[in-house]
């Protein structure tokens, strides 16, 4: 948490391998280092998730860039 940045951007996440923009995740995230950052401040950092495939679609969005959990505050979690 000594290294902060100024928006979301420095958040990347994967799922299944596979770069995604997920709110939810980055939300999950955001509440993680919510005691230990300023108002403002976002984590820097690389999440890599690995689901059961029966768990999480990956084939709705045509640029794989978004997923759909089948129990997404599992994910959040």
């Amino acid at each position: 948490p000594d290294q902060v940045g100024k928006t979301s951007k420095n958040i990347w996440i994967f799922v299944q391998g596979r770069y995604v923009q997920d709110r939810a995740l980055q939300a999950a995230l955001t509440d993680a280092y919510r005691s230990l950052l300023m108002h403002g401040e976002y984590p820097i950092c690389v999440v890599q998730l690995w689901a059961p495939e029966d768990q999480v679609d990956v084939n709705i969005h045509p640029t794989k860039s978004q997923v759909k959990f089948v129990d997404p505050s599992k994910a959040f979690r």
